[in-house]
């Protein structure tokens, strides 16, 4: 069978689906805080996660996820008005899964995000148990370097890093209605400025500026989703001087108008 990008995976590949399931969640949406029993995948297709992990709270968007191992505390909730998840509980060879490896984010790609979308759809649809299992077999495939292989040797500067993109994400998210400079971000975060850039360009590819405007146009785009706000008023909550502004600025970013992204 054919897997994304028209890869070739195998019919026996070794994850036993259990569960699986997707559904759209609200702002109210939270789970409480428990123990995972087995290996779960859980991907947001649309919206915003706040998914704690043994102490530590990842911010998930559209297009990522977790995979979570057996015994990590976990506990996810909404982080917008509206959006949509795909959840896969499974069992697999045990040395698939070191016991090292409690929680590892993942971002998906091109083919990844078909394969999400594909199976989700199947599971809307009520397919048959047989054609979710080989769609989620694909999609666990496609996802297989981030699942499957043994987690990365211990790296300071990567830490440092990480820790630098979310400590800043956390003073973007409290700030998308009143937009900062970035060495206002930087002063409050306690942060040079040089690092700062390098650590975002090292971990996510793009300045702190790009990433701190896209997350006020995902934000824009929840709130004309949800019904709750004009094109005008979603451009205002995010801090654009003018839906003009908001509209060409979110063009340039998702190759669409708000309108025709939502």
């Amino acid at each position: 069978m054919k897997g994304g990008g028209g890869m070739d995976y195998p019919i026996d590949y070794p994850v036993k689906l259990l569960n699986i399931h997707t559904s759209s969640f609200d702002g109210f949406y939270s789970y409480p805080r428990h123990y995972q029993k087995f290996p779960q995948l859980y991907l947001v297709l649309e919206g915003k996660v706040f998914y704690e992990a043994d102490g530590e709270e990842l911010t998930l968007t559209g297009g990522s996820g977790v995979w979570v191992a057996p015994g990590c505390l976990r506990a996810p909730r909404a982080g917008s008005d509206s959006g949509r998840k795909l959840v896969g509980i499974f069992l697999a060879r045990q040395e698939l899964f070191p016991d090292s490896a409690g929680i590892r984010r993942i971002t998906l790609d091109g083919s990844g995000r078909r394969d999400a979308a594909e199976c989700a759809d199947a599971v809307e649809r009520g397919g048959s148990g047989a054609v979710i299992q080989l769609l989620f077999n694909r999609l666990c495939y496609t996802l297989e370097a981030a699942l499957f292989e043994p987690p990365p040797p211990h790296d300071p500067r990567r830490e440092r890093e990480e820790s630098t993109v979310r400590a800043l994400e956390r003073i973007m998210s409290a700030n998308l209605g009143n937009p900062l400079s970035f060495e206002e971000l930087c002063r409050l975060a306690h942060l040079s400025q040089s690092s700062a850039g390098r650590s975002f360009r090292h971990r996510l590819g793009v300045s702190p500026m790009e990433h701190y405007r896209r997350m006020r146009l995902e934000r824009g785009a929840e709130l004309i989703r949800s019904g709750h706000s004009t094109v005008s008023e979603a451009a205002f909550a995010t801090g654009f001087s003018s839906s003009q502004h908001f509209a060409t600025a979110f063009r340039n970013c998702f190759g669409k108008t708000p309108t025709e992204r939502n």
